[in-house]
């Protein structure tokens, strides 16, 4: 890890939004190491929402997600200037991106 990528020690809230394609997975969020949250995700159709989680993480710090009794998982940053990551199942993988807002439901 560079000087640039290192946590500052500074937590913020990421709110990890759960989206499509989740048909009752259950996931964990992994960061430093240990399990922050384990969570059963279920996309209700009518909003395309499965599941929201937040998380205090420090600014850089990396976070991986994955689906439990699977090889399946995703890495993404956390970055206190998108502090939305949205999580979504396609094609049996798992994608996430950071945002900077927090996402709409119908």
């Amino acid at each position: 890890m560079s000087s640039d990528e290192r946590p500052t020690g500074r937590r913020h809230d990421i709110a990890f939004h759960f989206k499509e394609g989740f048909t009752g997975q259950t996931l964990e969020i992994v960061a430093s190491g240990r399990v922050r949250a384990t969570v059963t995700a279920r996309t209700r159709l009518q909003i395309g929402l499965a599941h929201i989680e937040t998380i205090a993480l420090d600014d850089g710090e990396e976070v991986l997600i994955r689906e439990k009794g699977t090889n399946t998982e995703t890495s993404i940053r956390a970055d206190h200037g998108k502090p939305f990551v949205i999580v979504q199942r396609v094609d049996g993988k798992l994608e996430a991106e950071a945002i900077g807002q927090s996402p709409g439901y119908l």
